[in-house]
């Protein structure tokens, strides 16, 4: 934890721990940490309000979906997002993080593509090459 949000802090465990039902310093701790990269314990603690509130809005499941999109659970992260974009049409984060996550699974499938292409490309001009093969033979196979 930065040492400026310290005070913060403490006096959000001070508050959680008189009251383990208060939604909001569960909440705001579970943004700090998230902003200090604690994905799993913020995880944990969005997790930790809805069940006490399971009527709490959409924000919520967008830090569920930003907790699971930053552990790499990108499936987890769109679920929580559509939850979001349920409870709320108009949440403008659900839709763009939705999007976002279609734009990088699309990049994400054409670089295996390109990959797998490459990979196929190299393959077949080691399968073409011969050890055997003189300098002159080798060079000659591959401008063919």
């Amino acid at each position: 934890m930065a040492q400026k949000n310290k005070g913060a802090e403490t006096n959000l465990e001070n508050a959680i721990s008189l009251d383990k039902s208060n939604v909001p310093a569960l909440l705001a701790k579970a943004a700090m940490q998230f902003s200090d990269g604690k994905y799993d314990v913020a995880l944990k603690l969005y997790r930790r309000a809805l069940t006490i509130n399971p009527k709490l809005p959409g924000s919520v499941r967008m830090g569920i979906g930003m907790c699971h999109c930053m552990n790499g659970h990108l499936d987890r992260a769109q679920m929580a997002f559509e939850r979001a974009l349920y409870l709320d049409q108009d949440n403008v984060q659900a839709l763009v993080a939705l999007a976002t996550l279609k734009i990088n699974r699309q990049r994400i499938q054409r670089g295996k593509y390109k990959e797998n292409k490459e990979r196929r490309m190299e393959q077949q001009e080691e399968d073409d090459f011969d050890e055997n093969d003189t300098e002159e033979e080798a060079e000659r196979k591959r401008a063919a």
